[in-house]
This record gives C-alpha cells, structure tokens and sequence, in this order.
C-alpha cells in the first residue's frame, strides 16, 4: 500500500502505512493545510478524500487488467424522496461538485479507508456513484 496525503506546501508519500499513521493522518484533514489523502493498493486501485471533517468527498477507483472505473462514495438515500441536490466542496485541492448525499464525514472517511486497507467491500448504507466518463 502507498498513502499521500497534502503536506502544507507539498505531498508526502508512506509506502506499506500501519492503519495506526492512516487513522492518525486522517483526522487532521483540513481544507486549507491537509486537504486531501489516497491510499492506493498493489493493484493501483485506490481510496481517495478530499475537504474537511465536516465536509469531505470520497472517490475510489477500481482497477482490473488495463481498465478501470471511478466513483463518488455516497450515504444510500430514497431514490423517490428528493430530485438530484448539487453541492460544493471547497479545498485547497479546488472545487468538488457532489450531490448532496456524496457530502460525507470524517467518521465517513476513516471508515471506508479502512475497509478499504483490510481489502473489505463496502457497506450497503453506502453508494458508488460510478463517473468513469469523466476521466475517458
């Protein structure tokens, strides 16, 4: 495993972490001073998030045999409660368009990392909504 994570002025790669430093580093997510992490695997899949503890937005991409797909991680919603709900988040990484429900949390965030460092799927009160089109 590789985590980087914003370093102020820079960023700073950790090759093979304990979750113990990914866990630490997560919780200073700022949107000015460490505003974004990824922890990507042997397989250049990858868990990313961006923002801050209040507002932050996760994306994990999937790679298998030279294709891969991109997703915004989101809290599951009914689907005939509400139409589509746009929002921003801001951070130093710039501004990240979601939908209303793609706004998660740390408590979020260091969740899903950590499913994702033990190799576990994600829960079913979590989303993917899959935007591999935007990066073809």
């Amino acid at each position: 495993m590789i985590f980087t994570e914003d370093d102020v002025v820079d960023k700073k790669t950790t090759t093979n972490p304990q979750w113990d430093y990914i866990l630490s580093s997560l919780r200073y997510i700022d949107p000015v001073k460490k505003a974004y992490f990824i922890l990507e695997n042997n397989t250049a899949s990858y868990i990313q998030c961006a923002g801050s503890k209040e507002r932050l937005c996760v994306e994990l991409r999937k790679v298998t045999e030279n294709q891969f797909q991109h997703f915004v991680i989101g809290r599951i919603q009914n689907k005939n409660s509400f139409p589509v709900v746009w929002t921003i988040i801001h951070s130093k990484a710039g501004p990240i368009h979601v939908h209303e429900n793609e706004v998660l949390d740390i408590a979020d965030a260091i969740k899903l990392f950590e499913l994702f460092y033990q190799g576990e799927n994600l829960p079913n009160t979590y989303n993917q909504r899959n935007i591999t089109r935007s990066f073809k």
